[in-house]
């Protein structure tokens, strides 16, 4: 069993190499069938970076080859719903594999073995909606029941009251994409949100949302205040620059025993490189606290 990994990259080369690399040292590649989807980026040095991922297996996508959507005035180019949603289904149509597992190219991965993980999970349930690999926040963990299982000795947990995403970030089950038949894109449809619900009208009883016990990657969140970089409207929102070494996080080793719940963002890694995390004053981890408007703070790109 092979996983599809389909990276979606739209200006943020920086955090692309950062998400590549940190595959290439934490994954068997052979496991993997590797996509980049490239919404048209004009970062500098992002044509050489997608021609030189060529060489470690990654097949490179330019979406404007296959896109479908007319660029009239109505599109959503606020929140970039349907051209996200777009990659997502390119990654979904090329896939050869029963494992999805489409990323927005902001994740580093930090541990280990962690493909090892999801396909002995594939492997020995036939409910998995999807399996979550980042890693969240205390804040949020702690609000949720959870079940604990052990899987040829491997730890998983699954919450009763969960959902399928439909923002990516984590592995998808292809027999629940073929119900779905993937992302539905309109001129008034919020594919994401719209996902979400047809996934639940399946029966959540039926596809259920797993979380490794131990997550695999964490969420790049350099700007100060953790508005991680978002491009909303040919505008980008939060500091963005070039990590040491191109990885952003080093790993802490965790002892999973004490947890009654996935390990949390907070638990798992350490900056590298000098920058200090974004941590509010009780310890917790900023995430996006920023709403996306015109009066934001942001910089063109």
């Amino acid at each position: 069993m092979k996983i599809t990994l389909g990276i979606v990259n739209y200006n943020r080369l920086f955090y692309l190499k950062s998400c590549i690399k940190s595959i290439l040292e934490t994954a068997n590649i052979n496991n993997f069938q590797l996509i980049c989807v490239d919404g048209g980026s004009t970062e500098n040095g992002t044509k050489e970076y997608l021609k030189e991922i060529e060489s470690y297996g990654f097949q490179v996508i330019h979406q404007s080859k296959y896109s479908k959507i007319s660029p009239s005035k109505n599109f959503d180019n606020v929140s970039h719903i349907n051209p996200f949603s777009e990659s997502l289904n390119i990654i979904y149509k090329e896939s050869k594999n029963p494992i999805i597992l489409p990323l927005q190219g902001d994740q580093q991965f930090v541990r280990k073995n962690w493909d090892q993980e999801l396909i002995n999970l594939f492997l020995n349930k036939n409910d998995i909606g999807c399996i979550c690999i980042d890693s969240m926040r205390r804040i949020r963990l702690s609000s949720s029941l959870w079940n604990k299982i052990n899987c040829n000795e491997f730890d998983y947990f699954y919450s009763n009251n969960s959902f399928v995403p439909g923002a990516g970030d984590v592995a998808y089950s292809k027999i629940l994409l073929d119900k779905l038949n993937g992302w539905q894109i309109g001129l008034n449809v919020n594919s994401e949100d719209d996902f979400v619900s047809r996934s639940q009208q399946l029966g959540i009883q039926n596809y259920k949302r797993y979380y490794l016990s131990i997550p695999a990657c964490v969420c790049i969140y350099t700007d100060p205040s953790g508005t991680n970089c978002r491009i909303r409207g040919g505008r980008r929102f939060g500091s963005y620059w070039q990590a040491k070494d191109d990885l952003y996080y080093k790993y802490k080793e965790i002892n999973h025993n004490p947890y009654l719940h996935p390990v949390p963002i907070e638990d798992m890694a350490v900056a590298n490189g000098g920058w200090q995390l974004p941590i509010n004053p009780d310890g917790s981890f900023k995430k996006n606290p920023l709403p996306i408007s015109e009066n934001t703070e942001s910089s063109q790109i």
